[in-house]
């Protein structure tokens, strides 16, 4: 018998909602921000690392992005078969390699930069677009669970929302 460990597709109604509750809060948070700046007379003490309001949330928000995604990207279809099964196989596998492909040549390409043309000199870190730091950092960005996530999604709904129009064609 074969074993399904995607949750079911009620799942993936909570996580859109979640998601589209994480936007909200998201745009509610700037605003906030944006008139504590404007119109308080001390905006550094509400708005720095002791304040609240960016302490909690910052956490509720990531924490709802985080659960909404996880909902959204593990919960069946309605319509769960062999086809939409290996459109997700196949989505997995393609952002896998994308990554790991995007990876190897920024690492490859550090390798290189550094050994022909040696470290960034002091004086033209300014003028240099991309420095050993923005590298790291996109080397990290790229690896992050949430954005593999996100990038998951979008390649397997596309391919589904490809897949639905076929065979509306058909």
């Amino acid at each position: 018998m074969k074993r399904s460990y995607l949750l079911p597709h009620i799942y993936q109604r909570i996580g859109v909602w979640m998601f589209i509750a994480a936007i909200v809060a998201l745009i509610c948070y700037a605003a906030v921000c944006m008139i504590i700046e404007f119109d308080a007379t001390d905006p550094d003490m509400l708005l720095s690392k002791r304040g609240i309001l960016v302490r909690y949330s910052n956490l509720v928000i990531c924490i709802f992005l985080w659960i909404s995604i996880l909902f959204t990207a593990f919960s069946r279809e309605r319509h769960e078969d062999e086809m939409i099964e290996s459109v997700r196989r196949k989505s997995v596998v393609n952002v896998a390699y994308t990554v790991f492909l995007i990876y190897l040549f920024i690492v490859l390409f550090g390798i290189i930069s550094d050994t022909y043309f040696g470290p960034v000199p002091t004086y033209a870190r300014n003028v240099c677009l991309l420095d050993f730091a923005s590298i790291k950092d996109f080397m990290h960005t790229i690896t992050d669970p949430t954005i593999l996530f996100l990038f998951y999604e979008a390649v397997f709904r596309t391919r589904l929302a490809r897949l639905k129009k076929a065979l509306k064609n058909e």
